[in-house]
């Protein structure tokens, strides 16, 4: 009878040592602890990666609200911001450009109003100029519009991606987590079957 009783123990004992080493397959884990989990590093990197697509797609954001309202001295004080895109940072450039071709062209007209007066046949040359360089203003502030609201949907579709990719990470975080306990009990059965045994 104990010879029965014995041989059912190592039955139970070693389906239960097989059923441990199949969640530990299943765990995704590398180890007895958590710090060799793939899964959960994962989960980390994505979490750092929707971090920094929320923060670009604020700051996107913001600029092409800046830039919707299309007042030129507004949008030139955006110039520096480093996140805004390589096509945005390069429209801020032209627009201080042609910002600094205006002032130096409205200094130029007003010297030469109290100079030569404004009958002066060149003022009406410095004039057409100045209205063309504010033309010029005008469309860049119109294209600088646009490429920040395609810069802004960009990084808004980037970070729905991102936060997808998290969402499906984070699911799979917490399937690991689960096997992660059933495994636990696996092993202390297993253990405590052995033990018996």
């Amino acid at each position: 009878w104990l010879s029965a009783q014995l041989a059912s123990l190592k039955q139970q004992t070693d389906a239960l040592d097989a059923r441990a080493a199949a969640l530990d397959r299943a765990s995704g884990n590398y180890g007895d602890d958590d710090s060799h989990n793939p899964v959960l590093a994962r989960l980390d990197s994505l979490n750092a990666g929707l971090a920094a697509a929320e923060s670009s797609r604020i700051v996107r954001e913001a600029i092409w609200r800046s830039v919707e309202n299309g007042d030129p001295e507004v949008i030139s004080g955006l110039g520096g911001n480093p996140n805004a895109g390589p096509s945005t940072q390069n429209s801020f450039a032209l627009l201080q450009s042609l910002r600094s071709q205006e002032s130096a062209i409205k200094t130029q007209i007003a010297e030469s109003a109290n100079r030569y007066g404004e009958n002066w046949p060149a003022f009406a040359e410095e004039r057409a100029h100045l209205e063309s360089v504010q033309d010029s203003i005008q469309q860049e502030v119109h294209r600088l519009g646009e490429r920040a609201h395609s810069d802004y949907e960009v990084a808004f579709q980037s970070e729905n991606a991102a936060r997808d990719a998290f969402t499906q990470q984070k699911n799979l975080a917490s399937q690991v987590t689960g096997n992660a306990v059933a495994l636990r009990l696996a092993r202390q059965e297993a253990a405590e079957s052995r033990a018996l045994y």
